[in-house]
């Protein structure tokens, strides 16, 4: 007697987080992503083949600086890109082989001098509704240094 007790139990708890589940679901799909890191450009804090939860965000007005988003370029057949937000529109770069200054942020590069094809230095502002990504490994970061403002 008490096993049957115990069985429908089991199963109205099964049942309850089944439809839970089915609710829950659609919600999560719109407002999470999941997504897989490829390369090391975001190491230490994300290895390759991390498996990432994204909250999806629907306006770029919400993004800031700091936070690591997932991108896909189409210069790099569509190849999604993981990287963090270190400059917002409107903010002053300064940038040479050596190193990058993004706001009051300085970038060391001289570990890696000759990599990026810059002369002497460059200033410039990030254009509206664009923003200036790296990966926190900049050794192995093909990023906005690389390639063009979206």
């Amino acid at each position: 007697m008490l096993k049957r007790v115990r069985s429908k139990i089991q199963l109205i708890i099964v049942i309850i987080c089944a439809i839970c589940a089915f609710k829950l679901v659609p919600f999560l799909n719109q407002t999470y992503k999941v997504s897989v890191v490829v390369g090391q450009s975001m190491a230490p804090s994300f290895l390759s083949k991390y498996i990432v939860i994204l909250k999806k965000k629907f306006s770029k007005d919400r993004l800031s600086i700091g936070d690591v988003i997932v991108f896909r370029c189409e210069f790099s057949d569509n190849k999604r890109f993981t990287k963090r937000i270190v400059g917002i529109p409107g903010t002053k770069i300064e940038r040479s082989d050596s190193y990058i200054k993004v706001g009051k942020r300085m970038y060391d590069l001289s570990f890696q001098r000759g990599r990026v094809d810059i002369e002497d230095v460059l200033y410039e502002t990030i254009p509206s509704a664009s923003y200036f990504v790296v990966g926190d490994n900049l050794n192995k970061s093909y990023d906005s240094r690389h390639f063009q403002y979206d």
